[in-house]
């Protein structure tokens, strides 16, 4: 290869790059139930738009909910779909993925500060409720679920596994932060029985999920004499799952660091992982 077609294939590389680094912050924090994980919505770079899966799921939040700085989408709550069109079977999941497939094309994503779903377990029930429903078929816009099935066995959870790997390929291709709210299980495996905690997720997306995001933390309640405090862990214990890849070992007095305990607020996280731009706030929505 002679040198300008070295430069031309550099640059090109350069440039897939300089894209991929434009997309924003990425997290997946998970946890019990009533670990403020919905609430720290309100910590997030605004305007936050969120897509709630889980039933009343606002509610922590509801008093800020004004369209303009936070916006809740509850079109979508509930893992079941409905039928709601005469003669016409449309899936909860198919409804979402219409919706954000226009808001993505439009252009509205770039207007928004931080991306939220909640929760990302209901979002994956969704998703098996259209494979039961469908059996996989194609509808309308549907390009994620990909294969043929009535009843609901191994290959439909596999069918699910895989709509959800590309549906979250997406998310985390949008130019906005994104927040992943997951509930959490705790599962012995191996020989030697090791207890580990999870994100609530099915079969192997335990594991091939928290790969696809640059932060993970679990969020855990700190019992205090004034009452529960929360907050999360950032790094991977042996036992509970969390990492970051924006944080690094501290090298200097202005190098990105997270202590393995860190106060439950995306926006400081953010400062502190360097990304003090994306972490600015946009204008209101409206």
């Amino acid at each position: 290869m002679d040198r300008l077609n070295i430069n031309k294939t550099a640059q090109e590389v350069h440039e897939q790059y300089q894209k991929m680094e434009s997309v924003g912050y990425n997290t997946m924090v998970y946890g019990q139930a009533g670990t403020w994980k919905t609430s720290a919505i309100l910590t997030c770079p605004k305007p936050v738009h969120v897509y709630s899966f889980d039933r009343h799921g606002w509610a922590p939040i509801k008093r800020y909910v004004d369209g303009k700085n936070i916006n809740v989408d509850a079109r979508f709550e509930g893992a079941f779909g409905s039928r709601i069109k005469a003669g016409q079977q449309e899936t909860t999941f198919n409804r979402w993925q219409k919706d954000f497939k226009e808001k993505a094309n439009s252009g509205y994503f770039d207007a928004v500060g931080t991306l939220v779903f909640d929760s990302a377990t209901t979002w994956a029930l969704s998703i098996m409720d259209q494979v039961r429903k469908t059996g996989g078929k194609m509808m309308p816009d549907n390009d994620y679920i990909i294969n043929k099935k009535m009843t609901p066995d191994q290959k439909d959870w596999q069918i699910q596994m895989e709509a959800l790997k590309l549906a979250l390929d997406d998310f985390l291709s949008l130019p906005c932060n994104c927040y992943l709210i997951c509930h959490e299980v705790t599962e012995v495996y191996g020989d030697n029985e090791r207890i580990l905690t999870l994100p609530l997720l099915t079969g192997k997306l335990k594991e091939q999920i928290p790969p696809m995001f640059d932060e993970v933390y679990r969020a855990e309640a700190v019992p205090s004499s004034k009452g529960n405090t929360v907050r999360l862990l950032t790094q991977n214990d042996g036992n509970i799952i969390a990492k970051s890849r924006l944080a690094q070992v501290p090298s200097g007095k202005n190098s990105p660091y997270l202590n393995k305990y860190e106060e439950f607020n995306i926006k400081k996280l953010m400062i502190k992982v360097g990304l003090e731009k994306e972490a600015e706030d946009k204008p209101p929505l409206f």
